[in-house]
């Protein structure tokens, strides 16, 4: 058993060593060219890497022959340590590097190097292949000025003509609303790492960015007759939205550059540089759009729409609410462009239309649509007819204005359910407490209205209390005066009667009754008057504006519950506000 254990030991112990000795036999040999393509007299770099136990190579220079070298060799050696099994390897790593320039164009080969390691095995790299371009010849070597020395020309004071930002445009002279596409882009014929530390303001534009894939792999680039490597930091569509002079601010971006310096005994090293780059601001001039005089409205939309409209039944009844959807879609400026006018047959009502935008596409032109939501509603049964819509936009491929309209859409309206019917009536007669404008009228004033005595106790004492307040309205500090059906609004508000109702059902009754009192107080119709007139007239009638602007958001809260209902409602807190704001407009006008 002894002898069977040290047996296995020895086999275990002669594994490991050899196994030790295949590893430190391992190792790479790899040709890399710093660029696959460049131009005549244009720098680029040749690297021969070794890693492994070895202890020479064989490169052959005879490539070299048709290049000038204009830095190098550069020489890096490392080694790297393991123990296997009680035994120390080192595995070495080393790298050759060059600058080169070619002096005619042509397509060039280079062979693949050898690498003998230290068992006497040889080891074969890649092959590489380049090709030279004609070029320009302009800028045969990247010299800062006519004295540098083109050994240096990778070098620290020439490091700007190496490594730039270019803030590229597609147009400089759009229409107003007209799509500008602008690109920033690094330029490098250095090794870098680089990030983008501030944005462009760009101000009087609409900007919408397209979204770039991480890693984005460069491009090559010929710019002022040099071939460069091309990163995309940025890629925007730009839509001016005021004409005349603007401009497309910088972009700038820090990090650092590895550049070639000579050491103390003239031997060609890589630096590393720290480096702030930024773009140069790009002017832009604007052009208005030529004059509309047609009928529609314009709609702002600047390339090439298509329109139309949709509802998604066509069969409803004065309880529901139905939604219209217009949808523009198309390439251009769908960003700015407004909602078509809708104009409703009597007896339909909207509010305004909701706005929903979905962008396909960003580059070369935005692409999408945008959808205006319009939510309606009937109180009378019947059919009816939707309009079409006007859809007007500037075509800016044929320069001129195009108009274009939606299919009308009938509908038919049927009677709706009664809705929790004793509430309701005293919902209405609540109602009719808070807005009623005349007083009702009495069977005993009726039995007493042909009798002259009657006048002749009344009519005196009227005439005289309506004179009264007549001039007290007249010399009123600024107040609107109220018309004779206003006198008796809200002498005790009392909490509405919502029971039973659904919180939508309750809030519409809330929105009804805020919504006719503001209506009487502003001397506007309730069917044609909206949200900002209500506004503007309050305003004008000196009301202070925090308690407008509280009136107009509990409007406008009270609309989401019964158009767009999200999670539960507190109808209890929507009744307490509906009260406090009318007594406090109450308070106002007394």
């Amino acid at each position: 058993m002894k002898g069977f254990l040290g047996t296995l030991f020895s086999i275990l112990l002669l594994l490991l060593l050899t196994s030790s000795q295949i590893f430190a036999q391992k190792g790479s040999a790899t040709l890399t060219i710093s660029s696959k393509v460049v131009e005549v007299g244009q720098p680029f770099m040749i690297e021969f890497k070794m890693e492994g136990s070895f202890k020479s190579y064989i490169i052959d220079e005879s490539i070299f022959r048709a290049f000038e070298v204009v830095s190098g060799p550069i020489e890096f050696e490392s080694y790297v340590g393991s123990i296997v099994g009680g035994s120390r390897s080192e595995s070495k790593v080393a790298s050759i590097r060059y600058q080169l320039s070619a002096r005619q164009p042509g397509t060039y080969t280079f062979k693949p190097f050898t690498l003998i390691m230290s068992n006497g095995a040889q080891l074969q790299s890649n092959t590489e292949t380049l090709k030279v371009l004609q070029g320009s010849g302009s800028h045969p070597a990247p010299a800062p000025d006519p004295g540098a020395n083109t050994s240096n020309s990778l070098g620290a004071d020439n490091i700007d003509n190496n490594v730039f930002i270019v803030a590229e445009v597609d147009k400089t002279n759009p229409y107003v609303g007209e799509q500008v596409n602008v690109t920033y882009k690094l330029y490098t014929v250095l090794k870098m790492s680089m990030r983008p530390i501030s944005g462009p303001q760009l101000k009087g534009f609409w900007a919408f960015d397209e979204e770039l894939p991480d890693n984005m792999e460069p491009h090559q680039e010929n710019y002022n007759g040099r071939r460069y490597n091309v990163f995309i930091l940025r890629r925007t569509a730009l839509f001016p939205q005021q004409t005349g002079n603007l401009q497309i601010d910088p972009l700038s971006a820090s990090g650092w550059v590895l550049v070639m310096e000579p050491n103390m005994w003239g031997a060609m090293r890589e630096v590393r540089v720290n480096k702030t780059l930024e773009s140069k601001p790009v002017p832009i001039t604007v052009k208005p759009l030529p004059a509309y005089d047609g009928d529609a409205s314009f709609s702002g939309g600047v390339g090439r729409f298509g329109v139309s409209a949709s509802v998604e039944k066509s069969n409803f009844t004065t309880n529901d609410i139905i939604q219209l959807k217009v949808a523009v879609h198309g390439n251009g400026n769908l960003g700015l462009i407004t909602a078509p006018e809708l104009k409703l047959p009597e007896g339909l009502y909207s509010v305004p239309p909701e706005t929903e935008d979905e962008i396909t596409e960003i580059v070369p032109m935005l692409s999408g649509s945008r959808t205006f939501t319009y939510n309606i509603s009937a109180e009378e049964e019947g059919n009816y007819t939707i309009p079409s819509l006007d859809f007007v936009y500037y075509d800016n491929s044929v320069h001129k204005y195009q108009l274009i309209k939606t299919q009308p859409i009938n509908i038919y309206v049927a009677k709706g359910k009664v809705l929790a019917k004793s509430n309701a009536s005293a919902a209405d007669a609540t109602m009719m407490d808070i807005i009623t404008t005349m007083p009702v009228p009495q069977k005993k004033w009726e039995s007493a209205l042909g009798k002259w005595y009657y006048w002749a106790a009344w009519l005196l004492p009227a005439l005289l209390f309506v004179s009264v307040k007549a001039l007290r309205q007249t010399k009123g500090p600024g107040k609107p005066g109220r018309a004779a059906e206003q006198e008796s609004v809200v002498q005790h508000l009392r909490r509405f009667n919502l029971q039973g109702l659904s919180p939508d059902e309750a809030s519409s009754v809330l929105a009804k009754e805020l919504w006719r009192y503001l209506c009487i107080h502003c001397n506007l119709n309730e069917l044609t008057a909206t949200k900002e007139n209500i506004q503007q007239t309050l305003t004008a009638q000196g009301m202070p504006a925090d308690l407008v602007a509280e009136a107009i958001s509990e409007l406008e809260a009270l609309e989401i519950v019964v158009y767009a209902p999200i999670g539960s409602v507190d109808i209890a807190m929507h009744e307490q506000k509906v009260g406090a704001i009318l007594q406090k407009m109450e308070q106002y006008y007394s």
